[in-house]
């Protein structure tokens, strides 16, 4: 979820975990883990100086894989926030927010080490609604209704072999629905 609030109890259960035990500004984006019994075992904020925040579906937003891999993202219009380059397992990696609303995709150990953390979309406004991972493990970001962008470069990717591939949006200012997929780090 996303909260402005500058007192939830936070939780950092250590050996390398992602923790901000304090908002930074405005909305920040927050994960929480929870144990059978309802005992909070990591609980942190996730965000930058600016706002951070989930679309109209809570949780849509977040995917486990079959390792218990924990899957968030969330729109930021922060140039702050904590990225994290993969070293080489996830070829997609954008350190830098230029501006307008980004996409923010983060990737974490069921630990809540982090694995991933990047920026997707440019310098206009790009936002999606909802992730899913298919059988492969691969992270989509899939369209919905909120998922749009009106950015005329966004980052794009032709997978060839007769797939749908439209390498220009239907007009400046409109707002076009896109799909990407990512391979996750294993």
């Amino acid at each position: 979820g996303h909260s402005g609030s500058a007192d939830m109890p936070t939780v950092n259960p250590l050996g390398g975990a992602y923790y901000q035990n304090a908002n930074n500004g405005g909305n920040d984006a927050f994960i929480l883990k929870f144990n059978a019994t309802g005992v909070s075992l990591w609980a942190t904020y996730y965000g930058g100086s600016a706002n951070e925040y989930y679309g109209t579906g809570c949780f849509d937003n977040l995917e486990t894989d079959a390792c218990g891999n924990v899957y968030v993202t969330f729109a930021t219009l922060s140039s702050d926030i904590t990225t994290l380059n993969s070293g080489g397992c996830n070829p997609y990696y954008k350190s830098t927010f230029l501006g307008g609303e980004d996409v923010f995709i983060a990737e974490f150990k069921n630990s809540g080490v982090p694995l991933w953390a990047t920026y997707f979309g440019d310098n206009k406004k790009d936002f999606r609604e909802s992730i899913a991972l298919d059988a492969n493990g691969n992270l989509f970001l899939a369209g919905e209704l909120w998922s749009y962008t009106v950015s005329t470069n966004l980052p794009l990717a032709d997978p060839g072999s007769g797939a749908f591939y439209a390498s220009t949006p239907h007009g400046i200012g409109a707002e076009d629905g896109f799909i990407s997929k990512f391979p996750t780090v294993p």
